[in-house]
């Protein structure tokens, strides 16, 4: 079986990189999707797959059913970190993939929007 994890940086509908600031004095966190990745046949296999994101995170595990959206997940973040995903499959079968979450921001200013 083939399958893996993919992730991305999500940008608003101008295509430019979505970011908020939670707090006053906060640091910008950038909008991120993670997803299983592999064939129709394989993901068809799949139930369920659950993210444990880093400890400083206040919901630190999600999960996902939702097959239609290749199991992905969205948050929030502003650093980098690693995921350690479970994907549970129909027959009873589990695999565990250690993730290493990291993106590349452009540099440009105009490349970003801030939501609010």
């Amino acid at each position: 079986m083939s399958v893996s994890v993919k992730h991305n940086v999500i940008k608003s509908i101008e295509g430019k990189v979505k970011y908020k600031i939670f707090k006053e004095g906060g640091k910008e966190q950038f909008h991120l999707g993670v997803w299983i990745d592999g064939n129709e046949r394989e993901l068809d296999t799949i139930t369920k797959v659950e993210y444990k994101l880093h400890e400083s995170f206040k919901n630190q595990i999600r999960t996902s059913e939702n097959r239609k959206n290749s199991f992905s997940i969205t948050f929030w973040t502003w650093g980098y970190f690693n995921i350690k995903v479970t994907i549970h499959f129909a027959n009873g079968e589990t695999k565990f993939i250690d993730h290493y979450l990291e993106y590349e921001l452009p540099n440009s200013p105009d490349e970003y929007a801030k939501i609010e």
